[in-house]
């Protein structure tokens, strides 16, 4: 307190404002005894997570390490809930309980559990109790993702080389991995992950065998092995997200194919303000915004079939003059690439043509310089309703080399149709191996029927269907079951891809 010069009332003296105290303030490295930073060190060298952390690393993981103290009975992870964090147990017991997979296991001092220890059993799988007075050492996500995102030439924790090494080591000599050496290689790769009870340890290796093996050979060569670890295998040891912004461009919302004219009447607009806020409440690794691209001379438009201009060759089946006098949501057959294949187009009029206005996206839309920007339909002779292939898949875009020059694990997608170029691309992300989630509420649609026909397919085939506010949980949780689970459905997606891959339909109609 301070009296002001004029002899008035008391004052209250300026001072700094004080910085909030961090949670883990007083429990930092440097604070730590020596035992216990003996414990946590040798605990976290016995996990896959921290394989190849550097120090520094090991140290700044420590410093960001939350203690946090546990009665008898005290309920530490509710199965079911999802939660996304490592714990090491200091000092006391934990027991861990799914019902489903066997006896309890209990952990003590120097083990390690928890979600983001892509571990089976725990959480949202199990129940986690403290049995005696427990003392724990827990690290989320968040600390997690900013630590190894510090140092570039760490961000491949667990590198191919050394699973390759693996497979060799273990393959028999005909090269190929039967169950039990498919046990024993991911068990020196993961340790503790995969070494709690026979019975875990069992679901986890049938569970990765039937994912891993794409050729239903009951076994695993080399091949498979890579194609796994180039998605769902590798996606699993450090998840990388990108969300993937689909067509939300002017033509769809107030130009030539506006959506809110369509039988279902949404509005394309109404997504922009959904997907904008996704950006800024969630942190997406990347951002990708697929865009359609047309020449001004584009097989799919009416126009250009009207003045008899047919950038794709029409089949010797199509007779010119029916083809002219088709306008638009009429069907024509098209001559594919191939030369020979009869392909299936419908006539929209002229949309998205390069570098008009109808082509841009919506002004409102949030852009950033890092955005990734591939562009679709730029073939004349072919159309392209997904943002990896084009139809048919005679031609990829860009799509998937940008994300796996990436590391990109898992998708998150959104934009405009719900029930034409978000399902497509979300059918051939899930059959590329990509943990896919379709964000609903980001998207808007052109035929409630359609609409519904397509979360159905896309739910078979593996796709994760949620909406804008489940994000930062699902984003939060660790992502091994849930990849298994879509690679496992891999196989499905390639079934429902090739049986709507002639399917033609684009966001509008002329109502």
């Amino acid at each position: 307190m301070s009296i002001s010069p004029n002899g008035g009332s008391p004052q209250q003296s300026w001072k700094a404002p004080r910085p909030k105290p961090s949670i883990w303030k007083t429990h930092t490295a440097a604070s730590l005894s020596a035992e216990t930073r003996k414990i946590i060190e040798t605990a976290m060298g016995s996990n896959s997570i921290f394989l190849g952390f550097t120090h520094d690393q090991i140290v700044e993981s420590i410093t960001s390490m939350q203690r946090v103290d546990f009665a008898p009975k005290q309920q530490i992870i509710t199965r079911g809930n999802i939660g996304d964090k490592v714990y090491i147990v200091e000092s006391g017991q934990c027991r861990i309980h799914n019902p489903q997979l066997g006896d309890p296991v209990t952990y003590g001092p120097g083990d390690v559990f928890g979600e983001l220890a892509l571990m089976f059993n725990a959480p949202r799988g199990a129940n986690v109790t403290a049995i005696t007075q427990a003392r724990l050492w827990s690290l989320d996500r968040m600390a997690y993702r900013r630590i190894i995102s510090g140092s570039s030439a760490q961000l491949p924790l667990l590198q191919w080389p050394t699973v390759e090494r693996a497979f060799y080591q273990h393959a028999g000599s005909d090269l190929r991995l039967q169950l039990g050496e498919l046990r024993s290689m991911l068990a020196r790769l993961f340790r503790v992950e995969l070494n709690h009870s026979d019975s875990t340890g069992q679901s986890a290796m049938d569970s990765m065998l039937d994912a891993i093996d794409t050729d239903r050979s009951g076994d695993i060569d080399i091949d498979e092995l890579r194609a796994a670890w180039r998605t769902w295998f590798g996606g699993a040891i450090r998840p990388v997200r990108c969300l993937v912004i689909i067509d939300v461009q002017n033509d769809f919302i107030d130009g030539t194919l506006k959506l809110r004219e369509c039988p279902a009447g949404q509005d394309g607009a109404a997504v922009v303000p959904v997907i904008n806020a996704m950006r800024q409440q969630n942190a997406f690794d990347f951002t990708a915004i697929s865009m359609d691209w047309h020449p001004h001379s584009h097989c799919s438009f009416a126009e250009c079939a009207a003045a008899g201009e047919f950038p794709a060759p029409l089949h010797p089946s199509q007779d010119e003059a029916g083809a002219r006098a088709t306008g638009v949501m009429g069907s024509i057959m098209l001559t594919a690439p191939d030369g020979v294949t009869a392909m299936k187009q419908l006539m929209w009029p002229r949309h998205c043509v390069a570098n008009t206005w109808g082509a841009a996206c919506h002004k409102e839309l949030v852009q950033r310089p890092s955005d990734i920007i591939v562009y679709k339909g730029t073939d004349p002779r072919i159309d392209s309703y997904s943002c990896v292939y084009d139809n048919s898949k005679y031609k990829q875009t860009t799509m998937l080399r940008e994300l796996r020059e990436r590391g990109v694990t898992h998708v998150y997608l959104c934009g405009i149709a719900t029930d034409v170029c978000v399902a497509f691309s979300a059918l051939h992300m899930a059959e590329e191996g990509f943990v896919t989630t379709v964000v609903e509420d980001a998207c808007a649609g052109v035929h409630e029927g359609g609409i519904q026909e397509k979360r159905v397919l896309m739910a078979s085939a593996g796709v994760q269907l949620v909406q804008s506010a489940e994000l930062p949980s699902l984003l939060s949780s660790a992502s091994l079951r849930d990849a298994l689970h879509a690679a496992s459905r891999i196989r499905n997606a390639k079934a429902h891809v090739l049986s709507v891959q002639h399917e033609s339909g684009h966001a509008g109609s002329q109502g």
